[in-house]
């Protein structure tokens, strides 16, 4: 018996031999991803470092208003006698109600630095004005969705450490979904699960080298310090006063940058996605959701 030559044959057994079948690109991902992280800075440094780096500066500096070495023995055992001045109801009172005001305008402020940063990735950046009223009229959905976000993450960890993971990488891209799309909270998560199909493990190596850069970049901008006093030393015994403003200044600094490159990285990822699986080209990005 002859082959039946008139059957079709695959030109490729496997994908990965196909060289014109387009491919997540994990390099020019990243590579993107630095460029959005800079590009973004030069336009919100401002709003980003009234909104996280005044705060971060500010809870930096707790270990002040203890006397020297209260930490120490409150972790050794002795008590909360040093502690009194730290927690008096109107700081417990004010402390709450600056987180949340701080929680609504960090929602803001990631949908706006998302949607600048996609605009720059599809050379049609919006300004600031624009990205900055897209956060504000996004900003309940971006709550809503960051509830069930937490919520869904901490009952998959919950049940088992899988499916907590699985949860949080498949709905690890809201931000610029909520940015670009004109959905609500459950749709933006479910979206996120259906566009992150089959490209987890890029978003877990995403999050595996955003977090080595962190604490790179934490490291660095802790050496502020360094010449002045040791974090753990100053902790324990207690530091000098220009040791913890400088170490604020990092901290502050640190999470600034870590802020950027997060924003630009999930975008960045969103955008790689998009392209790869819906064939959205450049020139029609920006009127997609218009």
């Amino acid at each position: 018996m002859t082959e039946n030559s008139d059957q079709p044959r695959a030109e490729y057994q496997y994908d990965w031999q196909n060289p014109n079948l387009k491919k997540f690109d994990f390099g020019r991902m990243m590579s993107r991803t630095f460029r959005g992280a800079l590009y973004c800075a030069k336009q919100f440094w401002l709003p980003v470092g009234l909104v996280l780096g005044i705060p971060t500066f500010l809870i930096s500096l707790w270990p002040m208003l203890l006397p020297n070495g209260a930490y120490g023995e409150f972790i050794t055992g002795g008590g909360f006698d040093g502690f009194e001045g730290a927690f008096t109801p109107f700081i417990i009172v004010m402390t709450i109600l600056i987180y949340l005001a701080f929680i609504a305008v960090t929602a803001i402020l990631y949908i706006a630095l998302s949607h600048n940063i996609y605009g720059f990735y599809n050379e049609s950046a919006p300004s600031f004005r624009e990205s900055w009223r897209r956060g504000v009229s996004r900003i309940w959905v971006t709550i809503g969705a960051s509830i069930l976000f937490f919520m869904g993450a901490i009952l998959g960890f919950i049940i088992f450490i899988i499916p907590g993971l699985l949860l949080v990488l498949g709905w690890y891209l809201i931000t610029p979904i909520i940015a670009m799309e004109q959905k609500g909270p459950i749709d933006s998560l479910a979206r996120s699960w259906n566009l992150s199909s089959g490209s987890k493990r890029w978003i877990l190596l995403f999050f595996i080298v955003l977090v080595v850069i962190s604490l790179i970049i934490q490291t660095v901008f802790s050496l502020i310090a360094l010449p002045f006093g040791n974090q753990t030393l100053a902790l324990l015994e207690g530091g000098t006063t220009i040791f913890w403003i400088l170490y604020a200044i990092g901290a502050a600094l640190s999470q600034i940058v870590i802020l950027f490159l997060t924003v630009a990285g999930l975008t960045s990822i969103y955008y790689e996605i998009r392209d790869l699986k819906e064939g959205v080209g450049q020139e029609r990005l920006s009127a997609v959701f218009d």
